[in-house]
């Protein structure tokens, strides 16, 4: 029996001392990440996290999945892959970005992340032509809603550059489709939510320009189109 105790205490000491090291690496790894991708370094800033992806998925490492490392991890390699697609222009770096942050919102639920997934998301709708795939609208508005929920439920002058962000997506969304008359009926819609959003902040007497002409150029009455159409639908079901 004390030899057992003996075997399992030198198991326990060994698997300590082995992770103990890999922490620091994950640690050290984790640095030189926000070093290089805080220098433009994409390149090697994906490199990196795939490499501490990798010792995560091998080992049971404690700091890649007690901490917020891993959060980071795949946020940064979402970033990096974004910022490469921009000078690649690859359909698969965009899709792989928007992976990556998907992951690290569903380890942390971060709305910032969501946000970003969100508008990668309608981005990607964009480049390959599928505008009906409105996802990207719906988890841009909801990181929206729960930015605006953390902060007290007051719109500080970082939410109001992301709706602007937002709006100048969401508009390309209002674009005729032909025998296809709803998604732009439910982008002008939601564009006219996120201007009443954004008009509860403390506004410039720009930017409160800028979403009054918003609002009027996609009008509430065309927005309302949605609504019918989605109370018809429901009547129906």
């Amino acid at each position: 029996m004390i030899r057992l105790g003996k075997t399992i205490l030198w198991y326990l000491l060994l698997n300590f001392v082995f992770t103990s090291g890999y922490s620091q690496q994950v640690r050290d790894l984790h640095n030189k990440i926000a070093d290089n991708f805080n220098h433009n370094s994409f390149y090697t800033t994906l490199n990196l996290c795939r490499e501490v992806i990798h010792i995560c998925e091998t080992i049971p490492e404690p700091e890649c999945w007690y901490t917020n490392i891993m959060k980071d991890i795949y946020h940064y390699k979402g970033l990096a892959e974004f910022e490469i697609y921009k000078k690649e222009l690859k359909k698969k770096r965009l899709s792989d970005a928007i992976e990556s942050l998907t992951l690290s919102y569903n380890l942390y639920r971060d709305p910032e992340v969501q946000f970003l997934s969100g508008y990668l998301k309608s981005l990607n709708a964009l480049v390959t032509k599928k505008k009906t795939d409105l996802n990207g609208l719906v988890i841009g508005w909801e990181s929206l809603l729960n930015l605006y929920a953390n902060n007290g439920w007051k719109i500080s002058a970082d939410i109001v550059v992301k709706i602007k962000l937002y709006l100048g997506v969401a508009e390309k969304f209002t674009e005729p489709i032909p025998k296809e008359k709803y998604t732009g009926a439910f982008a002008k819609f939601i564009i006219v939510m996120a201007c009443d959003l954004a008009e509860r902040g403390n506004l410039s007497e720009p930017e409160r320009k800028y979403f009054e002409q918003i609002r009027l150029k996609y009008h509430r009455d065309e927005g309302r189109q949605w609504q019918k159409w989605r109370s018809n639908v429901i009547q129906h079901e």
